[in-house]
């Protein structure tokens, strides 16, 4: 764009001129003071103001924090897994037996996985935007849920590792619930069908868990030898629910309003 300049303007210091200097991202003013005294030399000031966007640090995504506590906390599984006696699988092994000191080496990483990821799963819930208050304190409450089961494993207080298992599951069962029928009924939330899919996927499978036959997991518990099966129905609803909620968690942070990713594209469309 071509550059206007404007006729010297006078004030009681002397005079100045504005020359403004227009280009695609910044407008450059150009401001010459003279005074009239002659022993007082004339300076020249450059101020470039820019428009559109301000420079700032790049924000760090729901997405980014949600994909490293699913990373984190995966990572200790498979630690853990990796250290277990006598081999582990997800199709016949409870979650929770990862973190006993006495069955595996590296309980210690899928303990400290949980925290840290809980941790993480806490700052994705907390920067959502446009949720109910029940659901937001319900996920909360199932991130710091899974933050205390890595300081309570199985190996601990078994009593008190599975009241903090039921609750962080009342929780985690309670937020996608609450949070599903929000989305439902905003038609403006980003992919909300996929969201509402995962989450009734998700509690699909805690329904399916609840009702599943337990007589074996409460003879296991209470120090009997049990024979595990090939395939353990409870073990692997158990291990789907767990995959359904980091799916679900991964969904809800990058479809989420408040993402920044979001934000700048609805900023670029409306531009």
């Amino acid at each position: 764009m071509t550059s206007r300049s404007q006729s010297p303007r006078r004030h009681e210091g002397g005079t100045f001129s504005v020359t403004p200097i227009h280009t695609p991202m910044s407008i450059n003013l150009s401001i010459v003071n003279v005074h009239p005294s002659d022993h007082m030399s004339a300076s020249k000031l450059n101020l470039p103001v820019n428009i559109g966007r301000m420079d700032r640090a790049p924000a760090i995504e729901p997405s980014a924090y949600a994909l490293m506590a699913v990373l984190v906390i995966a990572s200790g599984m498979v630690a853990a897994a990796c250290g277990y006696e006598g081999g582990y699988s997800c199709f016949n092994h409870f979650v929770s037996e990862l973190g006993n000191h006495h069955k595996t080496s590296a309980a210690w990483a899928y303990n400290t996985g949980l925290v840290i990821g809980g941790l993480l799963i806490a700052l994705v819930v907390a920067g959502l935007e446009r949720v109910s208050f029940p659901a937001l304190t319900l996920l909360l409450g199932a991130s710091g849920g899974t933050v205390l089961l890595g300081f309570v494993p199985e190996s601990s207080i078994l009593v008190m590792h599975f009241v903090l298992a039921a609750l962080t599951f009342v929780f985690v069962g309670g937020g996608v619930i609450l949070l599903g029928i929000q989305v439902w009924r905003d038609d403006t939330w980003p992919n909300r069908l996929w969201l509402i899919s995962v989450s009734l996927l998700t509690v699909g499978i805690a329904i399916c868990f609840l009702f599943a036959p337990k007589d074996k997991l409460v003879s296991l518990l209470n120090g009997n030898a049990v024979e595990r099966p090939g395939h353990w129905k409870l073990a692997e609803l158990e291990w789907c629910f767990v995959a359904c909620i980091a799916i679900w968690t991964l969904t809800l942070a990058s479809t989420s309003p408040s993402c920044p990713s979001q934000s700048s594209t609805t900023d670029r469309q409306d531009r």
